[in-house]
């Protein structure tokens, strides 16, 4: 009896609390408030002409286009999610999970919500998030 309380607590603790969603690697280059983008919607970029028109749009401080200027377009695509506006700030976007299943990529975006009585920003924001995702033939945004 005793060895099986053994037993069951080495098993207990060897278990990971947290499950990770995702499979596949992916990297979050930048994320923002504010863009001209006023619904929930999502870009997915795949050449490195559409990408700088697009960072461009998004009124991005040019300190940060080092960090997002180096995207390897013959392996990854860039993938722009956006939340869509929202009456104070506090939200943002965010990759929930990334899931390659066969020959299609699967994406999940997450909403990030103020906290209940939080102190937030009274003005009108329109959050976002751009993530570089490995090339794939089918890609499915959620």
């Amino acid at each position: 009896m005793k060895c099986f309380f053994v037993f069951l607590s080495i098993t207990l603790f060897s278990c990971s609390s947290g499950m990770d969603k995702s499979n596949v690697i992916y990297k979050v280059l930048h994320s923002g408030q504010n863009t001209l983008i006023e619904n929930k919607e999502f870009l997915l970029i795949e050449n490195n002409e559409d990408y700088i028109s697009a960072i461009e749009k998004l009124n991005i401080d040019e300190s940060d286009f080092d960090n997002l200027l180096n995207v390897d377009f013959k392996s990854n695509n860039v993938c722009i999610l956006f939340l869509g506006q929202r009456s104070t700030g506090g939200y943002s976007i965010d990759v929930d999970y990334i899931k390659k299943k066969q020959k299609t990529l699967y994406i999940k975006a997450k909403e990030l919500t103020p906290e209940k009585h939080s102190n937030v920003i009274t003005a009108i924001t329109n959050p976002y998030c751009i993530v570089a995702i490995p090339k794939y033939k089918k890609i499915i945004i959620k």
